[in-house]
């Protein structure tokens, strides 16, 4: 099969042939999408000599079940499946995933979801779930979820809402981005907050002779503001040295 994987300790993933799982007590599953999540190359980086090889990279799967062990899991041959290959990966064309681990949970595709969107469900889904679990989010509670267009705030919206939580979703970009997960009341956006949290912009102005373009210095509490003298300026303060040397005179 074709994977993405790396070969041994210090060299570069490439996409090389490997052998298919042989392992008879996992579900054997022919891939046809898999996640991409920044887990993926954080354990890249975490590869040591010590690491088993060859490390296929990636581990949210979706696809159909090619083999199944004999057991009462509720899978069969044919299924069209989901879940995550820790040990295996899912940038291949074959993964493996032990059903009953907890660190490796399958399952069965629900009908009317694609394979496309259960692959990107796991470890977003989950953790979301988590997160919503650990902060015991209520009925009428406020809940503020940062990047609700992502993946995981993505989620987290859906499962806020569901337990009747308010959801203040903040997103980048288009309100409609933040809303689409379903149930969002009070969109807001992440660049405007930003923005606000600024401190205020300095006034660009036009340079005055033997003035570099820039900007004016800051206005200080009690001093105004400090501006370069122009040529009408100029011509005014030399009118009134001449006055003064005809008056002396």
């Amino acid at each position: 099969m074709r994977a993405f994987a790396v070969q041994s300790f210090g060299e570069a993933a490439l996409v090389q042939d490997l052998p298919v799982p042989a392992d008879v007590g996992a579900v054997l599953v022919r891939v046809t999408f898999a996640g991409v999540n920044p887990l993926d190359s954080n354990l890249l980086g975490r590869l040591t000599a010590a690491s088993p090889y060859p490390f296929v990279v990636g581990i949210d799967f979706a696809g159909v079940a090619e083999r199944v062990p004999a057991g009462d899991h509720g899978l069969q041959a044919g299924d069209r499946v989901f879940g995550m290959a820790r040990a295996h990966g899912s940038y291949a064309e074959y993964t493996a995933a032990a059903p009953g681990a907890a660190l490796e949970p399958v399952a069965r595709i629900p009908d009317g979801v694609t394979d496309e969107q259960a692959a990107a469900l796991p470890i977003p889904a989950t953790t979301a779930l988590r997160t919503i679990d650990l902060l015991e989010v209520t009925a009428g509670q406020q809940v503020v979820v940062m990047g609700a267009a992502g993946g995981v705030g993505g989620y987290a919206v859906q499962r806020a809402r569901c337990r009747g939580a308010h959801v203040i979703a903040a997103a980048r970009g288009d309100a409609g981005e933040a809303r689409r997960g379903g149930g969002v009341r009070q969109p807001g956006h992440g660049r405007d907050r930003c923005a606000a949290r600024r401190s205020p912009r300095r006034r660009r102005c036009r340079p005055g002779p033997g003035q570099r373009p820039g900007r004016d210095p800051p206005r200080r509490r009690g001093h105004p503001a400090r501006r370069t003298p122009g040529p009408g300026h100029l011509h005014g303060r030399r009118r009134r040295v001449r006055a003064a040397a005809d008056h002396r005179a």
